[in-house]
């Protein structure tokens, strides 16, 4: 199961996003996302995609996500 976004670097208003020191709760079976327009819910969707496999993400070239998954991270 899908944990937590352990980070994100170079992808759009997600730029140096740190979640060990984010108070943002772990993902849990059913969430929420919203936000003002321009606020990263588009790139956040599109690391969502990244776990379905080989697609073309969308994100920006030389874009880095770190997530977490069940007991290790991707």
């Amino acid at each position: 199961m899908f944990g937590r976004i352990e980070s994100i670097s170079q992808a759009a208003v997600w730029d140096g996003y740190d979640g060990r020191t984010s108070a943002a709760p772990d993902f849990a079976r059913y969430n929420l996302i919203y936000g003002w327009n321009a606020s990263g819910k588009t790139t956040l969707s599109r690391v969502f995609g990244l776990l379905n496999g080989p697609t073309i993400s969308g994100l920006p070239a030389g874009a880095h996500v770190r997530v977490s998954v069940g007991q290790g991270v991707l």
